[in-house]
């Protein structure tokens, strides 16, 4: 899937098996543990694109969001990863929000991104 940031077309790539082990590692640091991630899955599991859902996405990317320090650097390597070296983690960084978001939307919508979050929540011990 493809996302315009600063008239700039970027390729997000599938998210890969390789990717649960980096994600995990990344949590871990947040101090998630996998009960938030199965929670974050299930606010969203079956809805449709109606406020309900945007309200969980919200609030599941506050919650992200209050716990980014402790891997902020992991966190941008791995969301830049994602546009196959398009974009740097310094890029990455210096989104403006609403280009943040879009790239979460984006992300969001692939094929498979239930799957991998409920493969990874079961990687978590």
């Amino acid at each position: 899937m493809a996302i315009v940031i600063n008239d700039k077309e970027y390729v997000i790539r599938n998210i890969k098996t390789r990717d649960i082990p980096k994600v995990s590692r990344i949590l871990k640091k947040m101090d998630i543990d996998k009960f938030d991630v199965m929670n974050m899955v299930n606010s969203l599991v079956g809805k449709d694109i109606n406020a309900a859902q945007k309200a969980a996405g919200i609030e599941a990317m506050l919650y992200l969001l209050t716990r980014l320090g402790n891997a902020e650097n992991d966190f941008y390597e791995f969301f830049s990863s994602l546009t196959e070296g398009k974009m740097s983690p310094d890029e990455f960084a210096d989104l403006d929000i609403e280009d943040l978001v879009e790239f979460m939307k984006a992300l969001k919508e692939q094929k498979g991104i239930m799957n991998f979050l409920r493969l990874l929540s079961k990687s978590m011990q």
